[in-house]
């Protein structure tokens, strides 16, 4: 029965093609070595129609039987992985035939070695396929749903191994190169037939492989060849595009930098990618709107649950300029009307999570905006499925849930089952622990269906879990797919950064202490442009004094520390407080007696709420009649100021 297991392994190895004919003695002589086999005999038997998944079991058993290894499945994912390792080739051999194949096209080179991911068994394709999938058609496109049934359940023998084990922390993480050959553990899968191809990414070594779960076609993970935490910034946005640049048959994405709205794996860079197109893809932009100087890229709103801005350009560096730019203001932006804020406390909330990809001659790169809050009412997450949505989908909304994949959790296969018996039956849902949970979402949607039969009620709970799936993202997305958010995003980018001028007047600069005193405007229409306004200031102690409205500002508590004595003392404080906060001052030289500063201000500068002046002293007469009109102007348009 073993040399029949063997030769059958064997032989399926050489027809893949993993293994050459030329190392067919030397292959089975490995197998028999972890058999602690001294003897082999050439039996006959059936060669064709070779099945892995049975070949593999017939040998995981005869290893059982022989006290090799315990017979649960964490030991025997462990064991099979290294029996598929006697047919492996030397990593560097996959590499060169990598690269050879990638001079024919990079979908030649993919297509190898997707192949032998699979071939290898370390994408278990007779796992994969118990995966249960479907499509669901919404107003946002066709979403694909999907229940995970590739990861077995761990059995209670080997939590209760793992827990006795000495912990270790080699390798850092599964997506470390050390899992390379790695032969695992039962608290780490084990890595000894998976080969890994090395890529360059920023001039530094990142490593190129696929997730054993694909949960899309050719579903691969792009990784730092260093363990270091995930950053999402102009770096990110990068790299991105020097992978689409190498696979430009492949999209790339990024989970998000923050825990609730990120991934799993927050503690290594990595993204993700794959030769598929999910339905936020083909999405449409619903508003395009142009960034003044970035007018090479297009920009847009895209029809989808979550928000999402979508930039295309020919280049890729005034796309990823935009990108930043957007970044940065997102980063700093509050919406206390829509309840989202930048920060609390000193914790960060805004986040991006981006996604990359060619079409055709443009380079494209879909922006979703994030945002992780929680509250005594949404523990897990304002943006974050709602609890009523819990009994469907609970985990975080990553990458691939962003694009229009859900992965659900493999419970639910068992729970639809037993909801198609008590839904025909008539049964009570709620008499039942399991499924009682649903109960309140079944009557929601009964009304609606006419006729349930035992032949269209799996359709119809699959199309209702697809309709969750579309709410979950709905709940993610920190503005509705509407035309507030296309104001907002307008505005958040086109005006999120504003020029002026400042000119400080040495000779007639009052050694008092600087006054900074809040002031509230009713400026709050999204249209309109920063106020940011030169006016009189009658408080001040010359008549000749000019201040400059920096509006909805984002300064707050720490705004009095910024009083001084003297010019110097002024703009010292001035550049490094508004340096902290993000904001580029830049000394252009000297005009007259006026040192001439520009300033450019992000959009935390220009947000609804904590608002202040900023008084600075220049002469008055300085300024020609054309801009004193403007400045009367500009005065005029503020009916109203409500002082804080």
């Amino acid at each position: 029965m073993l040399y029949d297991a063997i030769k059958k392994l064997v032989q399926y190895g050489i027809n893949t093609g993993i293994t050459p004919e030329s190392e067919r003695i030397y292959t089975t002589n490995l197998l028999l070595d972890l058999f602690h086999e001294d003897n082999y005999e050439d039996v006959d038997c059936d060669l064709n129609n070779l099945v892995l998944e049975d070949i593999l079991a017939e040998l995981l058993d005869i290893a059982a039987e022989r006290g090799i290894i315990e017979n649960s499945i964490g030991y025997r994912d462990l064991f099979d992985t290294k029996l598929m390792n006697t047919l492996m080739p030397r990593p560097s051999q996959i590499q060169q035939t990598f690269w050879e194949k990638y001079k024919v096209s990079p979908e030649t080179a993919t297509d190898y070695y997707y192949k032998l991911s699979q071939d290898s068994d370390y994408i278990r394709r007779y796992r994969i396929a118990k995966d249960r999938k479907w499509t669901v058609d919404t107003k946002y496109g066709t979403l694909d749903i999907t229940i995970n049934l590739s990861k077995p359940e761990k059995d209670p023998k080997a939590i209760a191994a793992a827990g006795k084990a000495k912990s270790s922390s080699y390798p850092k993480c599964q997506l470390c190169m050390e899992n390379e050959g790695y032969a695992g553990r039962l608290d780490h899968p084990a890595r000894e037939n998976h080969r890994i191809i090395p890529i360059t990414i920023q001039d530094n070594p990142w490593g190129f492989q696929y997730s054993p779960y694909v949960y899309y076609n050719e579903h691969c993970i792009v990784f730092n060849g260093q363990h270091v935490p995930m950053k999402i910034d102009r770096n990110a946005f990068e790299k991105l595009f020097d992978f689409i640049k190498l696979f430009p048959h492949y999209f790339l994405g990024s989970n998000a930098d923050l825990p609730i709205v990120g991934g799993s794996i927050l503690s290594h860079d990595h993204f993700q990618g794959g030769n598929y197109t999910f339905a936020m893809a083909k999405a449409p932009i619903i508003e395009h709107f142009t960034v003044k100087g970035y007018e090479d890229v297009t920009a847009g709103i895209v029809k989808w649950p979550l928000s999402v801005i979508r930039l295309q350009s020919k280049e890729v560096k005034p796309l990823i300029d935009l990108a930043e730019h957007i970044l940065n203001a997102w980063r700093s932006y509050t919406d206390e009307d829509a309840f989202i804020f930048a920060e609390t406390d000193g914790t960060p909330h805004n986040t991006i999570t981006p996604i990359a990809r060619k079409r055709g001659d443009l380079y494209e790169l879909d922006l979703t905006l994030r945002n992780n809050i929680t509250t005594e009412e949404h523990p897990l997450g304002v943006y974050h499925p709602h609890a009523k949505l819990h009994h469907i989908k609970k985990e975080n909304i990553g990458l691939i849930e962003v694009m229009g994949l859900a992965v659900l959790p493999a419970r639910l296969k068992g729970e639809m089952e037993l909801l198609k018996d008590y839904i025909l039956t008539g049964k009570d849902i709620r008499s039942n622990e399991q499924i009682a949970k649903h109960a309140d979402w079944v009557d929601e949607f009964l009304p609606n269906y006419t006729s349930i039969t035992e032949e269209n009620v799996e359709e119809i709970l699959q199309q209702e879990v697809g309709k969750v799936f579309c709410e979950v993202l709905e709940d993610a997305g920190v503005y509705k797919c509407n035309e507030k958010f296309i104001k907002v995003a307008e505005f958040m980018i086109t005006i999120g950064y504003y020029n002026t001028q400042i000119l400080i007047d040495f000779i007639n600069y009052s050694k008092s202490t600087v006054g900074i005193e809040l002031m509230l405007s009713d400026f709050i229409k999204y249209e309109s442009p920063c106020c940011i306004g030169l006016y009189k200031d009658n408080n001040a102690c010359s008549d000749g004094i000019v201040g400059i409205v920096f509006n909805r500002s984002y300064l707050y508590k720490d705004v009095n520390n910024l009083r001084v004595r003297s010019i110097n003392e002024l703009f010292r404080q001035v550049l490094c407080y508004f340096t902290y906060k993000g904001v580029a001052l830049r000394y252009n030289g000297i005009l007259s007696n006026f040192r001439l500063f520009e300033i450019t201000i992000p959009f935390r500068l220009a947000e609804k709420f904590r608002r202040f002046r900023f008084i600075y002293f220049v002469r008055a007469n300085y300024f020609k009649q054309e801009h004193l009109n403007k400045l009367k102007y500009k005065i005029n348009r503020r009916k109203k100021h409500d002082k804080v």
